[in-house]
């Protein structure tokens, strides 16, 4: 019942995850584009970021449901906190869609820049509120602050220091900048690709972004190792219980076919190759992810995955002009590395972090319902047709809505 139920949620995450990390980047690509003198041309854009924006609200409330039905031990010790956070999150988000939906259309209809520029600004603005709430309640779990464990005559309670600290998790600001770069970066390419506005601006702004992810991410890896070392020692690959910790270049495990830097994760650290680092072996076996090989592999198909953005990013600048048939693929190859690279650091995070759902408090089996009479990939089902419901829908009212 543990893993089906884990592997359905991990399932319906997967499915809903993608949505908000598009609109994120699209309405910032929206509102760029908001500013250049063709304003009026973007009906399309928004109503299709729109769509994502639905689907990503109904696939969020199937995890929702997920919670609830499930892993009701979660709720009942996180609901104090989070309960009020995120029903304002929900609230905002929804909110604040409708709103500047409403001012968009009306701006262009009475073909006013000002009021299409502010809302795709609101735009911009309710992403980022819902962002800075998902990502703390996240970052939190990944390592909890501000609380201690309670025990009480009707069992094990949180209480909660204070609320600050809890939202500003130690690894909060960090991880939070992580993921809205890579919202970035997936949403901005799609948004350009699909839109056919492929060329040299949004290659080179995405540039830009690639190395201020670079340099976040080393800095988020680092405090990977500082708040959870068991999770980074999976990372790495690194078991020894404190040595010098090598580095593996590519996804396998299998030493004949990868290849190892020896002490180089040691120095990305301590600027030192031979400065000992923590393995799993200097973990109580509770504290281990069950998903280490995975974990191990994700990791490094993130990292391929972005330098392999890097590689074709300066490729499509050097070849912009010419007129090789490769060249054509290269937005959609871009984006699917990228795609790639934000699915993979999701399932790193989220595998590496088990056997808890809250790091040192909750587990994820003390969470589950374990007489739940519910087939436990119902999830899954909801979650494929809250996708397929709306874009149903959309494809229905497509000629209506974009005078198509």
């Amino acid at each position: 019942m543990l893993e089906a139920s884990r592997l359905g949620f991990t399932l319906s995450v997967t499915i809903h995850y993608l949505f908000p990390m598009i609109t994120i980047g699209g309405f910032f690509w929206l509102m760029v584009q908001s500013f250049s003198d063709r304003v009026f041309q973007y009906k399309r854009d928004l109503y299709r970021l729109l769509f994502f924006v639905v689907v990503g609200i109904t696939t969020g409330y199937v995890l929702k449901w997920h919670f609830s039905t499930y892993w009701p031990g979660y709720l009942g010790i996180v609901a104090e906190a989070f309960d009020p956070l995120l029903s304002l999150e929900a609230m905002l988000s929804i909110g604040g869609f409708i709103l500047f939906t409403g001012l968009y259309v009306l701006g262009w209809k009475k073909k006013s820049k000002t009021l299409v520029r502010l809302s795709s600004i609101g735009f911009v603005i309710t992403t980022l509120i819902s962002s800075v709430i998902i990502v703390s309640v996240n970052s939190w779990m990944q390592y909890p602050s501000g609380v201690q464990l309670v025990q009480g005559p009707l069992g094990t309670r949180l209480e909660f220091d204070t609320l600050t600290e809890v939202f500003w998790s130690p690894s909060y600001p960090t991880r939070l900048a992580h993921t809205l770069i890579g919202a970035l970066m997936l949403g901005i390419t799609f948004q350009a690709v699909i839109s056919k506005r492929w060329n040299s601006k949004p290659m080179i702004f995405l540039l830009v972004l690639w190395v201020a992810q670079f340099l976040i991410g080393h800095r988020h890896a680092a405090e990977s190792y500082a708040f959870q070392p068991e999770k980074f020692a999976a990372f790495e690959g690194h078991g020894s219980t404190y040595s010098p910790a090598d580095l593996w270049l590519f996804p396998g495990v299998n030493e004949k076919y990868n290849v190892r830097l020896s002490g180089m994760t040691s120095y990305l650290l301590y600027n030192d190759a031979n400065h000992p680092v923590a393995g799993t072996d200097a973990w109580k076996e509770e504290f281990l992810t069950d998903k280490a090989e995975g974990v191990f592999q994700s990791y490094h198909l993130m990292v391929l995955a972005h330098f392999g953005v890097l590689g074709l990013l300066v490729l499509g600048l050097l070849l912009k002009k010419r007129k090789f048939k490769f060249v054509s693929a290269l937005p959609w190859t871009i984006f699917a590395l990228l795609l790639l690279a934000n699915f993979s650091g999701w399932y790193t995070t989220e595998w590496g972090r088990q056997p808890w759902l809250i790091r040192g408090i909750l587990k994820t089996s003390d969470a589950l319902q374990n007489d739940a009479e519910i087939w436990p990939y119902t999830g899954v089902l909801y979650s494929i047709l809250a996708t397929i419901v709306p874009s149903a829908i959309f494809l229905g009212f497509k000629k209506r809505l974009l005078g198509a």
